[in-house]
């Protein structure tokens, strides 16, 4: 199977990194429950666009967004039962060497970096199965769908999307859709 997985809040742990950066600096006490909206914005009233997003921009940030142990060693379980993964994230170039030198390259290295897709419009990818935080990247795209689920995504009901809380639940939805493609 090819599966894509999205990087930013299912790879690595985005948001706690970012609320702690934005709590921080402008002493705000947002909670990592409050943020029910993809826009940041909404839970951040307080603040600029320019003061929530500027971290994302910013490199030294990128050294504090610890990548998910447990996505490394399911990633690792599913390359060796000879699944193809690609790494598919929706970034802004400029960020994107961020990414990758302070967080894809040193923890990912057994992610080949032709499996690193930069797609804004992440239904144009063609796979078998997509991993996403994000519903609106899978409306629409021809593969199978797990959602993995976020505050800003537990509006969300739909029979087309499998809803996974750990990299585990990942793995089993995984060879669920497996044997149902047998």
């Amino acid at each position: 199977m090819v599966i894509c997985v999205d990087f930013d809040d299912v790879i690595n742990d985005l948001l706690s990194a970012w609320l702690l950066w934005l709590n921080t600096k402008y002493n705000c006490n947002v909670a990592f429950e409050d943020v029910v909206h993809w826009d940041m914005a909404r839970a951040y009233t307080s603040l600029t666009r320019e003061q929530i997003y500027e971290p994302l921009m910013n490199e030294s940030f990128w050294g504090t967004v610890k990548i998910k142990n447990e996505a490394i060693d399911i990633i690792k379980k599913l390359q060796a039962e000879g699944h193809e993964i690609y790494i598919c994230t929706s970034t802004h170039p400029i960020i994107m060497s961020c990414k990758y030198n302070k967080l894809m390259k040193p923890h990912l290295p057994f992610i080949d970096e032709r499996h690193i897709i930069l797609a804004h419009n992440k239904q144009m990818v063609n796979c078998d199965i997509f991993i996403d935080d994000n519903p609106n990247n899978l409306l629409g795209g021809n593969y199978k769908k797990i959602l993995f689920d976020m505050p800003h995504n537990r509006n969300v009901v739909s029979d087309e999307v499998v809803r996974v809380k750990d990299w585990d639940e990942i793995y089993n939805a995984v060879n669920d859709m497996i044997k149902q493609n047998s």
